[in-house]
Order: C-alpha cells, then structure tokens, then sequence
C-alpha cells in the first residue's frame, strides 16, 4: 500500500495513478492492425475522390508488407510509383506518365 494513503482508504477522489512509459519510442513502435491500416489508406478522403496519396515504404513493408499493398492496389485498378522511400499511389484508372523523366524509367 502507498504510505501516502495508509491512513485512509481508497475513494474516487485519489490520484489516477497510470504506469509509467519507460520510453516513448516503445509507444511510436506499436503497430496498427495491418487490415485497418490499409483500409484506412484507402478509404480516405482523397483516395476516394480518386486522388494521389503517399505513403512510407518502410510503413508499407512493416505492417503489412510490399506484396500484400501491391495486390491490392492493383486489385483496386490502381497505380503506384515509387521514389525513394516513399510510395505514391494514383487511386484513380487514369494513365500515369512521368513528365520529366532524368533517365531511363525502370518498370517492375
């Protein structure tokens, strides 16, 4: 028992007392579940309005996987381009087409 409350019992009107978080990247390394996640994606406000949204590989590949996105932005009748470590995905069925392109296109 706390010794600050030893000489009364407990009532509603005690401090909240909440374990404390060692460190804060333990929270920011808590995953979504991979099925909301990617509804989320693409359900959003602009990807149903048949926008461009843009997503972290490294977030596509840890909660749930490069394959799994893939499938279903092709299966969605959607495209993606990828820069880096980011990818950008077309939710709409209109031809993509690289502008100014700096060098030869690599196709996957």
């Amino acid at each position: 028992m706390d010794p600050l409350f030893a000489h009364r019992p407990a009532s509603a009107l005690d401090p909240i007392r909440v374990p404390v978080v060692a460190n804060l990247d333990d929270i920011a390394r808590c995953d979504p579940d991979p099925d909301v996640w990617m509804e989320q994606a693409f359900t959003c406000p602009t990807a149903r309005k048949g926008g461009v949204i843009k997503r972290s590989l490294d977030d596509v590949e840890r909660i749930v996987g490069r394959r799994r996105f893939m499938e279903e932005v092709r299966r969605r009748g959607f495209q993606a381009v990828e820069n880096g470590r980011a990818l950008v995905i077309f939710c709409n069925d209109a031809p993509v087409r690289l502008a100014a392109a700096r060098g030869p296109l690599l196709l996957r």
